[in-house]
């Protein structure tokens, strides 16, 4: 039987006789318009507050695979992921649960693509595309932080960022 460690919020068993803890996992994605707006969405399980899309990941969900399905689920549109451009360590305090956050990607969306999203109406409420100071004005100070770390990596050569709570710590 596996001893608890405190934080392992699940145990799994990967192997028979070898357990580990799962660690909560999410992907979203920076998806522009042909105007450079950011979308974001308005969860209905988190009311009057915005994210971008994607959500979390399932067990067998690679960190891409979780982030393409999520966008699949919540825009009702097919958005191949992009590189990663940012990794965000979330503390428990801050949530209830850590998790990590993987920020891909999501590419520039045609017209008839963003005519084409459908939100599920038991999930979101809204969607919007919003110019960076508008998008992180909606956004928490952690979520903001996350977005305009990702938008910098998207439009630089450094490469994927990695942040704790949405502040950088990589050179």
């Amino acid at each position: 039987m596996p001893e608890h460690r405190p934080g392992a919020s699940q145990l799994i068993e990967v192997r028979p006789g070898y357990f580990r803890a799962s660690w909560p996992m999410a992907a979203s994605a920076v998806i522009l318009d042909q105007e450079d707006r950011i979308l974001l969405v308005q969860p209905s399980y988190y009311p009057g507050r915005w994210l971008m899309p994607g959500g979390g990941a399932d067990l067998a969900d690679s960190p891409r695979q979780a982030c393409e399905r999520e966008l699949r689920e919540e825009l009702g549109v097919e958005i191949a992921p992009g590189r990663l451009l940012a990794v965000d360590w979330i503390p428990a305090p801050s949530q209830g649960f850590a998790e990590l956050i993987y920020v891909f990607d999501g590419g520039r969306l045609t017209p008839p693509q963003i005519e084409s999203i459908r939100l599920p109406q038991d999930e979101l409420t809204e969607h919007r595309f919003l110019a960076l100071p508008d998008a992180v004005a909606r956004l928490t100070a952690a979520d903001g932080r996350r977005l305009t770390a990702a938008c910098e990596a998207a439009r630089g050569d450094r490469g994927t960022v990695y942040l704790e709570h949405g502040s950088p710590l990589n050179p």
